[in-house]
């Protein structure tokens, strides 16, 4: 007969009934089956399965049905099952037998109750071992308990009694009488033990239970079940005094919500202590580890590279150094200048992780980032000693020559309103409304990264946030701020180099007086700096507005000089000016208030274009159209629904990141690489529908329900609130067809995967046309190219096309119905915000 392997073993037993064998042959093929999983991992790395494996392997051979010899003649072979008068009759004579017949033996021949006790735990171990059956185990069992009763009779006691005798009276024996058991039956103990709330009574009863059943009321196995029960109430009561035991299961759970390794072996060295786990069960639970060991690993990455510095290297110099993080000793030891700040921040981190501020995995980080930075250190201070020069300031790209400009740039204005604050007692008010600007135009999007004076205006942030720390250390309201000379400087130069045009600003004074009678010194003022303009060379020819401001000083000069009763506001070249609404509604008064009589008033002419224009607007013209279009075409201002009583926004910054919802065939696609992130921001996604009130149903076609990931997924991203608006499913038998049977009783539809529906993606576009009502996520898988597998349609179909890439970063490629606020957002999956881009 052939050797059972891991490469045949399917084979082998394809036609076998384990439910005919006995139950340890069943429970060992349910143990083969799950060391199958991942090509036989468990069997290769595990020791104590692959022992276990090949055991049941040599004792399963004898169990396989009979084969015929090529001559068609029966091989005789040992029946599968035999009784045990066979079995004892086939193995006397033999040297070794088997389990069974030993405890057998041994039971028959046990002369005491402590042996007997004795032998109850090596027929549990043999049973742990699987030398012997559950049936075997049981006829030991009851065995032991008829042995218990004939070893145990009972109990008898003497008394005496005195008795008229011929010399007297004597003392005489009465007839002995058995003494009652203390608890008579199974159902008493029971209610005495549930009764019972105090140690003494406990302790008592477990007495009662010993001297009852060496009374003879029950046996040693009714004893045990008395004993397991009177422990399951001690745990109940008092469990700081009795800890319960754990499971298998109870194991499994906590190995699996470790969060560290340290806390992962603290567990392997419990379990493995842990005296009611069998060997089984150890090995079972050894081989999660390496499992969980490398997502630990991987969590312990993504962490450490995660951790973002929010503070810069001047602004931590003043931090006091228990507050230190890991991102303030990244960005000192990034940041010092020299090998001895280098080795001094160093020092400074491993007290931190001596003193457990720092963890293990953190400051390994810094291990590897001191060895990285002292060699550079060591070779840039070495340059500076041969030069024995000072270091030169970090010098920023600037512009040479003053740039003008119509206005102001926000960055600009922000570094001027920073200059100007210099030498000045200012408030803490102040300082934080300055701050806040800055904020909000880096979080508007207006300040980023790569603009033109991100350097400058990182260097005011940093210096702001410095202030408000050192009023906040010192507890004062208002301070004085002197800015260091160099920065001053810097910060000076940048904001000379931008201008507005003199043209422009002479011209916003000039246009409230359009259209108006203004004051007489303040038209003279201005004539005169326009004029002392021309002539210092601040108002050249080559200025874009020098026509326009040509054109005022002719209107000025008619106002001062030539008898004018107010400013006209046609001037041609300012044309356009006066259509502004600041204008509106202005006419010609003279000094009085009454209309002046001029020729060319401003506004009749205005009023004038206006009806002439209406005149010549073209007649309006309904078209009639044939029945075929007259019911695919409304007019465009009737939509024929409340577009606002369904559009709607979803709660949290994932409601920012997708903008307003229409209830209006909508429909996600979710398409990204593996392990980005998708599953977890569907999830988020059914929470956030299931937060507004609506029912979801969840296709999880790519991961069973019941699974450990689906259960943790939901425990994370689902709030429990939310849970009971939310039915999953792990198969969809019909395919598409099941999809739209749900569609017509759920307001939400999740699936992941599309492609797992073997379906063409037009039935993406059907489901939307078909179900308008219904909102659909669908995860598509990608392609190497970054579209969805099996083309662009679902692409072109969806209102909002959302790519997740590594590591769990979300981005609107595509968003029919985004507004301002939503655009270029990005979500960050794994943290569940929006990610905020500083400058």
């Amino acid at each position: 007969m052939k050797k059972i392997t891991t490469s045949n073993y399917l084979e082998v037993v394809k036609n076998l009934d384990f439910r005919t064998m006995p139950e340890a042959i069943s429970e060992s093929h349910q143990i083969v089956l799950e060391a199958m999983e991942d090509e036989w991992m468990a069997y290769n790395e595990v020791p104590e399965i692959r022992d276990m494996v090949d055991t049941y392997f040599e004792k399963l051979i004898t169990f396989l049905p009979v084969e015929k010899s090529a001559d068609n003649r029966i091989l005789v072979v040992k029946p599968k099952f035999e009784s045990r008068e066979t079995s004892l009759s086939r193995k006397k004579g033999k040297q070794e037998r088997s389990a069974y017949s030993k405890l057998h033996t041994y039971i028959r021949n046990a002369a005491s109750e402590s042996q007997l006790n004795k032998l109850h735990k090596q027929v549990d171990e043999a049973y742990g071992d699987e030398d012997i059956s559950q049936v075997e185990k049981e006829e030991l069992l009851k065995m032991m308990d008829s042995k218990s009763r004939d070893l145990t009779p009972a109990v008898t006691f003497t008394k005496k009694k005195l008795v008229p005798t011929e010399n007297g009276y004597e003392y005489v024996n009465e007839e002995p009488k058995q003494e009652k058991p203390i608890i008579s039956s199974l159902e008493e103990g029971y209610k005495l033990i549930a009764d019972a709330s105090h140690p003494i009574s406990l302790n008592t009863l477990e007495n009662a239970i010993e001297q009852s059943h060496k009374a003879g009321a029950y046996g040693i196995i009714q004893k045990r079940k008395l004993m397991q029960v009177l422990q399951e109430r001690k745990e109940e009561l008092f469990p700081e005094k009795y800890p319960k035991k754990k499971s298998l299961d109870e194991w499994l759970q906590e190995a699996l919500n470790a969060q560290s390794q340290d806390e992962l072996d603290a567990l392997q060295a419990k379990w493995a202590a842990d005296k009611d786990l069998g060997s089984r069960e150890k090995g079972m639970l050894e081989s999660y580890v390496p499992g969980i060991s490398s997502r630990l690993a991987e969590a312990a990455k993504r962490k450490v590279a995660s951790a973002k510095p929010k503070d810069s290297y001047d602004s931590l110099q003043s931090k006091p150094i228990k507050q230190l993080t890991y991102g303030d000793f990244k960005v000192l030891m990034e940041g010092a200048p020299g090998k001895k700040e280098l080795v001094k921040y160093y020092e400074q981190a491993k007290t931190a992780h001596k003193e457990r501020r720092l963890d293990a995995m953190y400051m390994k980080g810094l291990e590897d980032l001191y060895k990285e930075l002292l060699p550079k250190v060591e070779k840039k201070t070495a340059r500076k000693a041969k030069a024995k020069a000072e270091p030169k300031p970090k010098k920023f790209k600037s512009i040479k020559q003053v740039a003008y400009h119509d206005h102001f740039t926000d960055e600009e204005k922000v570094i001027k309103r920073f200059v100007a604050m210099d030498g000045k007692v200012k408030t803490e008010k102040q300082v934080k409304a300055l701050l806040d600007t800055v904020n909000k135009l880096v979080v508007e999007r207006k300040i980023r990264k790569n603009s033109h004076n991100a350097a400058v205006i990182g260097i005011a942030q940093d210096r702001l946030k410095a202030i408000l720390k050192n009023m906040a250390a010192e507890e004062v309201t208002e301070l004085q701020l002197d800015f260091a000379s160099d920065t001053l400087n810097m910060l000076k130069k940048f904001a000379k180099q931008s201008k507005v045009y003199s043209t422009v600003l002479l011209l916003k004074r000039f246009i409230p007086m359009m259209g108006t009678s203004p004051d007489k010194a303040k038209a003279k003022k201005l004539l005169q700096d326009i004029t002392r303009g021309l002539k210092t060379g601040a108002i050249q020819k080559s200025d874009t507005y020098y026509k326009q401001l040509s054109d005022a000083v002719d209107d000025l000069m008619d106002y001062l000089h030539n008898g004018f009763k107010y400013i006209p506001l046609d001037t041609p070249s300012l044309s356009g000016l006066g259509s502004l609404p600041e204008f509106a509604g202005l006419g010609c008064p003279d000094t009085d208030g009454n209309p002046c009589g001029c020729a060319k008033p401003a506004l009749a002419r205005v009023a004038a274009t206006k009806k002439k224009a209406q005149l010549k607007a073209a007649p309006e013209r309904k078209v009639k159209l044939p029945g075929s279009l007259a019911g695919i075409f409304t007019q465009i201002d009737q939509p024929g629904v409340d577009t606002k009583k369904n559009t709607f926004r979803l709660q949290g910054d994932i409601g920012k990141f997708l903008g307003n919802i229409e209830r209006k065939e909508y429909a996600i696609a979710l398409r990204g690489d593996k392990g980005a992130g998708k599953t977890s921001f569907l999830y988020q996604l059914m929470d956030a529908f299931a937060e507004q009130g609506f029912n979801v149903a969840s296709f999880t076609l790519e991961i069973d329900k019941q699974s450990d990931l689906v259960q943790r997924m939901t425990q994370k991203f689902i709030k429990p609130k939310n849970r009971s608006r939310i039915q999953a499913a792990s198969i969809a038998p019909d395919g598409i067809a099941t999809i739209r049977e749900a569609a017509k009783f759920f307001d939400v539809v999740a699936i992941d995967s599309f492609s797992k529906l073997n379906a063409n993606q037009m039935e993406f576009d059907k489901l939307r046309k078909d179900f308008p009502n219904t909102f659909f996520l669908v995860i598509f898988q990608s392609t190497t190219a970054g579209t969805a597998r099996g083309g662009a349609a679902a692409e072109y179909d969806a209102g909002v096309v959302i790519q997740v890439d590594e590591p769990g970063v979300a981005l609107c490629e595509k968003n029919r119905y985004a507004d301002a606020d939503s655009m270029g957002l990005k979500y960050l999956v794994h943290e569940q915000h929006l990610q905020i881009e500083n400058a």
